[in-house]
């Protein structure tokens, strides 16, 4: 039984943080530590999802009050929870076929998803790259400055739309 998921969970989470000792000692400190949240009542593809599934017309989606969005997320989690799947695999895709986003190529990586209160799936994760430079030297606060970003975009009018975006997506 120790095998699945959660039965006993003491088993279970001892083995993840085992092997994530493991990983530590043998790769050195995580380049990278990260958290994405599902943005389940505002991606428009998730309610879409969630309205097919419960059976309804996709045209509703722009009409749906945050308590109706709410009720079909809370509906559907096994839903949420995979459309959330497919984005954190699309995720590592990318971040693997591109070397250049995190500084260097991934070497590895280890993450956990959770489950807030109202039942929305968030991932916590740690990344190992190759070949970036320190942090504290000059060239790694270079790489900082252009893997990470602690800003809005200014709100001028053509990119209005894209600064709310970002305001309502990158706001943890």
């Amino acid at each position: 039984m120790a095998k699945i998921e959660n039965w006993p969970p003491a088993s279970y989470w001892h083995k993840c943080c085992s092997e994530l000792i493991a990983m530590v000692r043998t790769l050195g400190a995580p380049t990278w530590f990260m958290t994405f949240s599902c943005n389940d009542l505002n991606w428009r593809d998730m309610i879409n999802a969630l309205l097919i599934a419960d059976g309804r017309n996709t045209n509703e989606a722009e009409s749906l009050s945050f308590p109706d969005r709410l009720a079909l997320v809370q509906k559907h989690p096994v839903d949420v929870s995979r459309q959330f799947t497919i984005r954190v695999n699309a995720l590592m895709r990318f971040l693997k076929s591109n070397p250049d986003v995190l500084g260097g190529p991934v070497v590895d990586f280890w993450y956990r998803i959770e489950f807030q209160n109202r039942g929305s799936p968030h991932l916590h994760m740690l990344v190992w790259c190759h070949n970036v430079p320190d942090f504290s030297t000059r060239e790694g606060v270079e790489v900082i400055e252009r893997v990470v970003s602690c800003s809005l975009i200014d709100n001028n009018s053509y990119i209005a739309e894209i600064s709310r975006g970002c305001a309502n997506t990158q706001t943890h």
